[in-house]
């Protein structure tokens, strides 16, 4: 509409000069002249308020009132963490991660206090043999289930790469250690279902057993790491 209005303003410009030009050549009185003197006048300030209300302004306002708010939610926009801030939501992370492993770990240590016991009483007479050996039954099992669930088990999210990777690592150790205890626990029920205790059999029970102490220290290695990078080693 506003174009419109300016093409008509341009023409009225070009139809009152020419009506201008035809009154002086015809010697017209100077009413006449004036009139149409007026009505270029007007027709000019139509087509300037025409110019000024097109399209193109509009467009250069819409233009400025995105950058503005363009601008607005730059301002607005959340600011980076601080290093500070993040490492308490790595402590928080890890800290609900292992408050669920801290429970497996509780119970990995009471299947092998288990195994401690059920030793010691065959040692002292305490306890028969069919005894020991349904309760070294009972662990093996639960060892196995053991060595299963830390293997399955991931390191939290939130953490940097290399906390993971540690973790990752720990959690392996430990079903490493929960495999090498089945494993003697295995070799305990042969000696026990054979009656076989001779020194040699007694030498591989301790080497596998030596072999879970290993593992299980490389464990504990890699969870103290993380933890004390984390600032919790003395919160745990």
């Amino acid at each position: 509409m506003v174009a419109f209005i300016g093409l008509v303003a341009f023409g009225s410009i070009f139809v009152c000069i020419l009506g201008r030009l035809w009154a002086k050549f015809k010697k017209k009185p100077k009413d006449a002249c004036d009139a149409w003197n007026g009505g270029i006048l007007l027709s000019v300030i139509v087509f300037a308020v025409a110019i000024y209300f097109s399209p193109k302004s509009d467009v250069a306002d819409h233009s400025s009132t995105a950058k503005q708010v363009q601008s607005t939610e730059t301002a607005t926009a959340i600011p980076a963490k601080t290093p500070e801030e993040i490492k308490k939501d790595q402590q928080a992370a890890f800290t609900q991660w292992y408050s669920g492993v801290e429970k497996d770990l509780n119970s990995f240590d009471s299947t092998w206090a288990e195994w401690k016991k059920t030793f010691d009483g065959m040692s002292n007479g305490t306890l028969s043999k069919y005894d020991a050996y349904s309760r070294l039954k009972r662990v093996e099992k639960n060892l196995g289930l053991f060595s299963s669930k830390f293997q399955d088990t991931k390191p939290p999210e939130g953490l940097s790469k290399s906390h993971r990777d540690a973790i990752s690592t720990s959690m392996s150790s430990l079903s490493d250690t929960a495999s090498l205890r089945q494993m003697a626990a295995q070799q305990a029920l042969d000696m026990l279902d054979n009656n076989d205790f001779k020194p040699s059999k007694v030498e591989e029970l301790k080497q596998t057993l030596q072999s879970s102490d290993a593992t299980t220290l490389k464990a504990a290695i890699g969870i103290s790491t993380v933890k004390s990078e984390l600032g919790l080693l003395d919160k745990q």
